[in-house]
């Protein structure tokens, strides 16, 4: 009942509703991506298959990509809930740059719950058809993205969307950005003891 209640909400949101809640990332922005496999040395993928992720598109033309602020985000929104995690998986995850090529347009969905009657925890307990309809109505809008709170450590992340899988023409990967995790350094401490110390994430040896 609660996700139905929450859906009408949003089916009853204006595309002018969605413009007049967004905000604007300029051309040579950087963001922080975290992904596993090193992907020929890209850390920018359009993901065409939607249907797992919280704004995802699902019309199988549209790829999203997640972005975070800072680096300790984008490992929290990755590791946590993971567990067994040993120090030698870091090796497969790799984390870099991401620089925005053009001007964007996002939703700030602060914006848009200042201004309607969504709340964050609509946002952050509604199921994944509820936000994915959300996406799907700010894409038809013509906004390149949404920018929303992680749920694991409040701070800003970004789902954009673009039907090049590349991103060829929105972003590319900051040169001699992408590091693998085990080997990447955040304010002078290592990953395994920012996971531990300052996510609570439990990191085994070997």
């Amino acid at each position: 009942m609660k996700s139905k209640s929450i859906e009408k909400k949003v089916e009853s949101f204006s595309e002018d509703i969605f413009h007049a809640c967004s905000m604007k990332v300029p051309s040579s922005s950087e963001k922080i991506r975290l992904q596993h496999g090193k992907y020929g040395g890209s850390c920018v993928f359009f993901n065409p298959n939607g249907t797992g992720t919280r704004f995802g598109l699902t019309d199988g033309i549209n790829g999203t990509m997640y972005l975070a602020s800072d680096p300790l985000t984008a490992m929290k929104e990755i590791f946590q809930g993971k567990l067994g995690i040993r120090e030698s998986d870091l090796e497969n995850f790799y984390i870099g740059i991401v620089v925005i090529e053009k001007d964007l347009r996002l939703l700030d969905t602060t914006k848009l719950i200042k201004k309607t009657s969504l709340t964050l925890n609509d946002m952050t307990t509604s199921s994944r058809k509820t936000t994915q309809l959300l996406a799907k109505k700010v894409h038809v809008a013509g906004l390149n993205g949404i920018k929303f709170p992680s749920n694991v450590t409040t701070e800003e992340c970004f789902a954009l969307w673009h039907d090049v899988p590349d991103g060829t023409g929105i972003a590319v990967t900051k040169a001699h950005s992408i590091q693998r995790l085990s080997e990447f350094e955040y304010q002078g401490e290592a990953v395994a003891d920012i996971l531990v110390e300052q996510l609570g994430i439990p990191v085994e040896e070997g």
